[in-house]
């Protein structure tokens, strides 16, 4: 398992480019990964303090939908896709 901030890091890397609206599917598994992303995290990388505070809180509870709004895709889980990051 990767750390939040990895995860939040290859997934932003992923989803960068991607026409707004597109649709990303995130592996489930990594998706538990997200939920370990901190608000602090998210600060360091130039978010506000109540958006980081609002997503964090999001991902912890296993919501990707306000991160997908910041990066103008629709992200859902499933564990039929492969993994960003290997093991």
């Amino acid at each position: 398992m990767a750390t939040g901030p990895k995860m939040y890091d290859a997934l932003w890397a992923a989803i960068r480019g991607l026409p707004e609206g597109s649709e990303f599917v995130v592996n489930a598994i990594e998706a538990y990964d997200l939920e370990k992303v901190t608000d602090n995290d998210l600060r360091s990388r130039g978010y506000s303090e109540n958006i980081a505070k609002e997503v964090s809180s999001s991902l912890f509870n296993g919501d990707l939908r306000p991160l997908g709004k910041i990066g103008r895709v629709r992200l859902t889980k499933s564990h039929e896709v492969p993994r960003l990051l290997s093991d």
